[in-house]
């Protein structure tokens, strides 16, 4: 007990020197670096995760009680420059999106971006999909556009519904049940 009485009054006398020497230091004229104006309140950070087949990376979208998408990769690189602005590289992914009606439509591209700024998911390397009405969709690159609940897509677009009737183009816009498509 002695022992331990002794160590901790050790311990507080070393701390008090430690901090009279450095108030010591502290009052000479030492320069204190102030926060620039212009310096932003939240570091830009850079995340990188991986995932796996059983346990991928997943982002989950929703506003209030409603789903807006959720999405699942084998591994991803983000950016977050703020707390609303952000983006994120996402590799082989698989992605869910729902609309407030109830119907949704599932695709997997090889790559995907989120940015959280422009309120879009972009699928890209050759998209395919499928709404839950059975339209099939195949594209180059598809956009979600979260504000207005389109899908762009652009490059070698092939929409075929249930019944077996196809469009194809070049680029198209829908909803996303792919109930209105307007190929081009």
């Amino acid at each position: 007990m002695k022992n331990a009485l002794a160590l901790s009054a050790l311990y507080a006398l070393t701390l008090s020197a430690c901090a009279s020497q450095n108030a010591a230091q502290t009052n000479q004229a030492t320069p204190i670096a102030q926060p620039s104006p212009t310096a932003s309140a939240f570091p830009r950070l850079h995340i990188q995760s991986r995932g796996s087949a059983s346990q991928p990376v997943s982002i989950v979208q929703q506003i209030g009680n409603r789903r807006v998408y959720e999405l699942f990769a084998r591994s991803s690189d983000s950016t977050l420059q703020s707390q609303t602005n952000s983006k994120g590289v996402f590799r082989q992914t698989r992605v869910k999106f729902y609309s407030p009606d109830g119907s949704s439509l599932t695709g997997a591209a090889p790559l995907a971006t989120i940015d959280t700024a422009a309120e879009t998911v972009t699928l890209q390397g050759g998209v395919h999909a499928k709404s839950s009405d059975g339209v099939i969709l195949d594209c180059d690159q598809l956009q979600y556009e979260r504000r207005t609940g389109q899908l762009i897509g652009t490059g070698n677009v092939h929409v075929v519904n249930p019944s077996g009737e196809a469009l194809t183009g070049g680029s198209f816009r829908s909803d996303l049940r792919l109930s209105h498509v307007h190929v081009e």
